[in-house]
């Protein structure tokens, strides 16, 4: 992270996504991702990565205000969401879901928890669900579990 020309290291190490050969805070990309639309601005979300076989899957699960969408539809959204973290992460375009406020898992204290969304993902168990693109052999992997 940067701060007024300081770089500060945040995060964890077992929180890197690794995709494509690229190493990748998840951080990084929720806050990219916040950025997109203020529908999204203060919004929890989580970038994961989900192991599709031959090759990482980035999934992007971001809380959305339907009442800031204005005339945009979630689709539009979502296609926003794909185009700037491939763009700025020089990625695939992610896998998304959205999700109304309060869908994203949280501690007590507030931080977002990645991996219980990953298992809630995968056990098609994610609340509050409003939208979501994700690819055939992603979503076979939810079939599966």
């Amino acid at each position: 992270m940067r701060h007024r020309g300081h770089i500060f290291v945040t995060g964890r190490l077992k929180d890197l996504l690794i995709i494509n050969g690229r190493n990748l805070y998840p951080q990084d990309i929720e806050e990219v991702v916040r950025d997109v639309h203020p529908a999204l601005a203060g919004s929890a979300g989580v970038a994961l990565s989900i192991d599709a076989g031959r090759q990482e899957r980035l999934l992007v699960i971001q809380e959305v205000r339907p009442a800031l969408l204005d005339d945009m539809t979630l689709a539009e959204i979502t296609t926003l969401i794909k185009v700037a973290v491939s763009r700025h992460f020089d990625v695939p375009a992610p896998d998304v879901v959205l999700v109304d406020r309060r869908g994203v898992h949280r501690t007590t204290s507030g931080k977002v928890q990645r991996r219980a969304m990953r298992t809630s993902f995968l056990e098609n168990r994610v609340h509050a669900l409003l939208h979501e693109d994700v690819i055939p052999t992603v979503q076979r992997l939810r079939a599966a579990a």
